[in-house]
Parts: C-alpha cells; sequence; structure tokens
C-alpha cells in the first residue's frame, strides 16, 4: 500500500477522533443540564386503613391479587377480613349495603 493509503487512515481516524469529542461535548453539556434540574417530589403517602392504620395500597413487597377490589378505606388484609365476616340479621334481612364516602 502506498502513502495514499496511509493518509486516507490518518484522515479518517482524525474525522472519527473529531466525531468522538463532538459527543463527549454533548454528553457534557447534557450531564449538565440534568444535573441543574431539580429533583422529584417525593410520592404522596398513601391514606391509612380505616381499620388498622396500614396503607390502604397494602403493604409493600406483598402480593394482593386475591384481595377484593379497592374501596379507597381499607388495606387488602381488611377488604378480605371484612368480606369473609359472616352476615348480620340486619345485612341478611335488608342486603349488605356498602357505604361511601
Amino acid at each position: 500500500m502506498g502513502r495514499g493509503g496511509a493518509r486516507c487512515r490518518l484522515a479518517r481516524r482524525r474525522q472519527q477522533d473529531a466525531e468522538h469529542e463532538e459527543r463527549q461535548r454533548a454528553w457534557a453539556a447534557q450531564r449538565d443540564r440534568w444535573a441543574q434540574e431539580p429533583a422529584p417530589a417525593p410520592a404522596p403517602e398513601p391514606e391509612p386503613c380505616e381499620r388498622c392504620g396500614l396503607p390502604i395500597t397494602g403493604q409493600q413487597g406483598h402480593c394482593y391479587d386475591d384481595a377484593p377490589l379497592e374501596d379507597g378505606r381499607h388495606c387488602p388484609t381488611c377488604r378480605t377480613d371484612i368480606q369473609q365476616q359472616p352476615m348480620t340479621l340486619r345485612q341478611a334481612l335488608f342486603g349488605k349495603s356498602t357505604r361511601s364516602r
């Protein structure tokens, strides 16, 4: 290979170096923008269960696939307990009423 091939490789290498430096500058600028952005606000604390005081979403790390649908007032454990309670005489005569706020 002659001198022309060496010049092409050198020109290609310079082009690659220039592109690499441009990417590095772009990443540095992006990092600076991210560093200046305020941290996101923490998620609001879930409401406590009326019955036991735990969050109505349940404890983290527990699976509640078999729990009744959320009612906005009780945690999954309490909703399951309430659903499994036997009917009272009043509920048997007049039907189960679901109080809503």
